[in-house]
């Protein structure tokens, strides 16, 4: 897992808080050459500026051909109403998030079937508790969420499921907008999915593992987790429990 703060997908990544730049996600995926396994999944799009989603998406998918990784699953950039989120060099911005949806979801209409986006963006509407102020970046609550939802899209991936949005994101606006109505059909769907975890997708007992710091280099791991924010507690929660369950042995 890579989890370092303030990261660009293919330009030089900003200055993070703390006061350094992380790799960029080409720069971490050829770092890991031969080792990113049969999916790479990939959260990232929330610091690149409007101007370089194309490149880095295609950088991304032509990285991941390289290496021989059959599948990216790429989740949506999250849109709603809670989301108040800008790169330091505030060179993107929700209006950035929505440009990258509607081109992510394009990209996979031209893929092979190699390229999905689980739609993250609407799955996880109304659920403020799973994010810290900005809506962005994940609370503990927000890393289990997320974790669950990935291991299930994954899943499904490997079923041979297609699991993109069905329309592009201007439907995804749409719904935002009607989500935060009081009183609207969509606001009632968002708030009952965030109620009850069976709007969740089960965890399996065969989900797909992912490879941390902690692994590299010894050996071969199922999945690499790309990830473009830091969330709270980033040392707890789902992701011990994914790097105990982890095919990779790391001797600890």
């Amino acid at each position: 897992m890579n989890a370092e703060s303030c990261p660009r997908t293919v330009e030089q990544s900003c200055f993070s808080r703390e006061g350094y730049r992380a790799d960029n996600v080409i720069s971490v995926m050829q770092s890991l050459d031969g080792r990113l396994g049969e999916v790479l999944a990939i959260t990232s799009g929330y610091n690149d500026p409007i101007g370089t989603i194309d490149t880095a998406i295609d950088a991304v998918i032509d990285e991941a051909k390289r290496q021989g990784v059959g599948h990216v699953v790429w989740l949506s950039l999250r849109t709603s109403a809670d989301v108040d989120y800008q790169d330091p060099q505030e060179q993107s911005g929700i209006d950035t998030f929505r440009a990258y949806n509607e081109q992510l979801v394009e990209a996979v209409a031209a893929s092979d079937g190699d390229l999905q986006v689980p739609d993250w963006a609407t799955y996880s509407i109304g659920a403020t508790a799973w994010f810290d102020y900005d809506g962005v970046h994940l609370s503990p609550s927000g890393v289990d969420a997320l974790t669950t939802f990935l291991a299930g899209s994954v899943e499904r991936v490997l079923a041979g499921e297609d699991v993109s949005p069905a329309s592009p994101a201007r439907s995804l606006r749409r719904f935002n907008k009607l989500s935060s109505t009081p009183g609207s059909p969509c606001a009632a769907v968002s708030t009952a999915c965030t109620a009850t975890t069976r709007c969740l997708p089960s965890p399996s007992t065969n989900a797909v593992p992912v490879s941390s710091a902690s692994t590299r280099g010894s050996g071969q791991a199922n999945l690499m987790l790309v990830e473009p924010t830091e969330p709270t507690d980033r040392t707890s929660h789902r992701r011990n429990e994914w790097e105990t369950r982890s095919a990779v042995d790391s001797g600890r």
